[in-house]
């Protein structure tokens, strides 16, 4: 069954419709995972940041309280050692002569 020239006519036209028809699916489609791509990556960015700016206040409130747990410890410190002194010293002395 040989093609006419009137077959050739309107096939030809039909088979450029549906290439084109193609490439816009194909477009279409790549342009949807590029858009994908793009809010993924936006979406890291965003928790990542939130991570870090989570971290750091985490470590300024760590930072803190060693701070003044340090400070505290001192207090007791400085506390306890005066109260050993008056602890060590004799509360009377007896003396012969």
């Amino acid at each position: 069954m040989p093609i006419r020239p009137m077959d050739m006519q309107v096939l030809l036209p039909k088979v450029q419709q549906v290439d084109k028809a193609k490439q816009v699916n194909i477009n279409r489609n790549e342009n949807g995972v590029q858009q994908q791509q793009a809010k993924t990556k936006e979406t890291e960015k965003t928790k990542s940041k939130k991570v870090s700016e989570f971290e750091k206040t985490r470590e300024k409130k760590v930072r803190r309280e060693s701070d003044s747990n340090a400070k505290h410890q001192k207090k007791k410190k400085k506390k306890k050692d005066g109260k050993d002194e008056e602890q060590d010293a004799p509360k009377h002395f007896d003396m012969k002569i």
